[in-house]
């Protein structure tokens, strides 16, 4: 399969493309096209739909989630309710990098994966990354999300993405390395210092 490295375009090609989250926070989007094509338009749109049911269906403990395994009961339909709004997110993320008008979110693989990181480490998100499903062998694209994960941690310094977004690949960059309470640390400053809008 390929690596991160090989199916990605040269950063320098890529061009920033802005969207808001439901907390008003923006979200870099970066496309190797200085223009939005209408593809490329949904699936921002789609990506920043799943994003925004992630982020709220984390923020609630998954009160915002619905749907899924009630025939096992409550308890069960919690949970896999909760993986529907995760898995949802993971394929848009991945399906966005699959032909050659590729979109990247450094934020949102942020997202996707900091949760997990955070309580589990590193060696476990391997290890789940290595049973995940791959995509065909004449798809170019890298469905790795540890690749992703790698790949996001790289623009931390990148001044195209909002300075809101810097902090967290920093955290993500540090986390990768099982460094949780500078990631944290890293967090809690930029919080502190630099607050979502209200």
């Amino acid at each position: 399969s390929s690596s991160s490295a090989d199916s990605s375009p040269d950063k320098k090609q890529q061009h920033p493309h802005t969207e808001i989250d439901h907390f008003e926070n923006e979200v870099t989007f970066l496309s190797s096209s200085s223009t939005i094509s209408s593809t490329e338009s949904q699936r921002m749109n789609t990506c920043m739909m799943h994003y925004d049911a992630f982020a709220l269906a984390v923020l609630s403990r998954g009160k915002t989630c619905s749907g899924g395994g009630s025939d096992e009961g409550i308890f069960a339909q919690s949970a896999h309710s909760f993986a529907m709004t995760w898995t949802d997110l993971l394929h848009a993320i991945t399906s966005s990098r699959r032909d050659d008008e590729i979109i990247f979110s450094p934020t949102l693989v942020f997202a996707a994966v900091a949760p997990l990181l955070s309580q589990t480490g590193s060696a476990y998100f391997k290890r789940l990354d290595a049973t995940l499903p791959r995509p065909n062998d004449d798809d170019t694209a890298t469905s790795s999300l540890y690749e992703l994960a790698v790949e996001a941690a790289s623009y931390r310094d990148d001044p195209r993405l909002h300075p809101h977004e810097r902090p967290h690949l920093t955290a993500l960059h540090h986390l990768l390395h099982d460094r949780h309470h500078t990631a944290l640390t890293t967090l809690l400053t930029h919080h502190t210092s630099s607050p979502a809008p209200p």
